[in-house]
């Protein structure tokens, strides 16, 4: 497993002053609420430098919005995210669906708000200059994902080759989605699957020389999950603080970094639909709690 690397930065607001602990008389649930630091996280599709470009100028506005103060602890692959989500060392994360799964069997998260702009979707590359045009031409071929439990690009892309369209291929495990692309590019694969707007976000060298040759179905993208312990008032801020910065034009070019250009309120009942998959998180689970 690759070494754990955490980017925390404390995303402080001088317009909000500290405020004072509770004191014996008791404090109101808006003060305590203002002196919270939540801890953020978010699935590492990207870089860490690319998702701290990204998240942390988004965070200090909400922090303005809320009164919060939010800390970006970021880790540098997929797998070692989902084993901190599954241990509950997150307030809130930006996860993908069937991470949703999982941590709501495992600690109760919640999502609380998602993008209603686009829906999720895997989509398959290879090199613009590669003979393969259909997955049967990849019939026992090595195809790259990001990583075991990503949802579009890897548990619904295999279900898809396998069930669907009936063909056998070695897999590899590339940890991240931007890794998966550069296995296509280097050769070290046939052919890639991520997320379709992992691929708008290369850069125009990456991406004019990948070719999509297959896609699966569309499904609901990441939300934003809220911890158990992140109650239902503090929920409701965060939820009302990011509805209102999408209507400032500041606000808006901000969600849009984040894929999540027209904020709605969200559920798990809007997720739970993939506990019917019969996807194998139980395993995952056990393994995290283990500390493996």
């Amino acid at each position: 497993m690759l070494r754990l690397l955490i980017l925390s930065v404390v995303l402080f607001c001088p317009s909000y002053p500290i405020l004072a602990e509770k004191n014996a008389a008791g404090a109101s649930t808006a003060t305590l609420h203002a002196a919270k630091t939540y801890v953020f996280s978010v699935v590492p599709q990207y870089p860490v430098n690319v998702l701290y470009k990204d998240w942390s100028p988004l965070l200090e506005e909400l922090g303005k919005q809320t009164g919060f103060k939010f800390k970006l602890q970021l880790a540098d692959s997929i797998p070692e995210f989902e084993r901190d989500l599954l241990l509950g060392n997150y307030d809130f994360a930006y996860a993908n669906p069937f991470h949703t799964v999982m941590a709501h069997k495992s600690q109760s998260y919640r999502p609380i708000i998602r993008d209603n702009s686009s829906r999720l979707k895997g989509i398959l590359v290879v090199r613009k200059d590669s003979k393969i045009h259909t997955v049967q031409q990849l019939q026992d071929s090595s195809i790259a994902f990001p990583s075991p439990n990503a949802f579009a690009s890897s548990l619904f892309m295999k279900t898809q080759l396998i069930n669907k369209e009936k063909i056998s291929f070695q897999t590899r495990y590339a940890e991240s989605h931007t890794n998966t692309i550069r296995y296509v590019l280097l050769g070290k694969s046939i052919a890639g699957s991520v997320v379709s707007r992992t691929l708008e976000k290369q850069r125009p060298e990456a991406k004019n020389n990948l070719r999509t040759i297959y896609q699966t179905p569309e499904i609901l993208p990441h939300p934003i999950l809220a911890y158990p312990s992140v109650d239902t008032e503090a929920a409701q801020r965060f939820q009302q603080g990011i509805l209102e910065l999408s209507k400032t034009a500041k606000g808006q070019q901000l969600l849009e970094n984040v894929h999540m250009q027209i904020p709605v309120i969200s559920s798990y009942a809007e997720y739970k639909n993939l506990e019917s998959l019969k996807l194998n998180y139980s395993l995952q689970i056990h393994q995290y709690q283990g500390g493996q």
